[in-house]
C-alpha cells in the first residue's frame, strides 16, 4: 500500500480531475499505513513475548526466521525511500513529468536527511 502513495501523492498535486479524488486516496492510505505500522510492531513483541514464555528464545529456527524477516524489512523499507526520494530528484521528475511543490519536496528531502544522518551516526569510528 505504501507504495501506491508516490502516483496518488503526484495526481494529488496535479491540476485536474483527479485530484479530489487522490487527496483522499493519500489520507486513506496515509491512515491505513499507520494502523499497519502499530499493528507491524505488535506482532514481533508479541512473538518474542510468546517465544520467552515457551522457552525457545534461542532455537536455531527462531533466530533464522526473525533474521530473514528483518533482512525482507530493510529491503522494503530501502526500496520505499528511494521511491520518495525520486518525488525530488530532478530527473525522475522530468521523466514522470511532474514538478513538486515546496512543501512536497520539502517533507521528502526531510525522510531522506533522516537516513542519511541515522546512517551517519551508527558509523563506527
Amino acid at each position: 500500500m505504501a507504495s501506491l502513495f508516490p502516483r496518488y501523492a503526484r495526481q494529488a498535486l496535479a491540476d485536474g480531475p483527479e485530484q479530489l479524488s487522490a487527496k483522499s486516496s493519500v489520507q486513506l492510505l496515509h491512515r491505513i499505513c499507520g494502523v499497519y505500522s502499530v499493528v507491524g510492531i505488535a506482532v514481533p513483541v508479541f512473538g518474542v513475548g510468546a517465544a520467552e514464555v515457551m522457552g525457545v528464545m534461542g532455537s536455531a529456527w527462531l533466530i533464522a526466521s526473525m533474521a530473514l524477516t528483518l533482512d525482507q524489512d530493510a529491503k522494503t523499507a530501502s526500496e520505499l525511500l528511494r521511491t520518495y526520494r525520486n518525488l525530488v530528484h530532478s530527473l525522475a521528475e522530468k521523466r514522470a513529468k511532474h514538478s513538486a511543490d515546496f512543501d512536497t519536496a520539502d517533507l521528502c528531502w526531510s525522510t531522506v536527511n533522516a537516513v542519511l544522518n541515522d546512517l551517519a551516526a551508527s558509523k563506527p569510528q
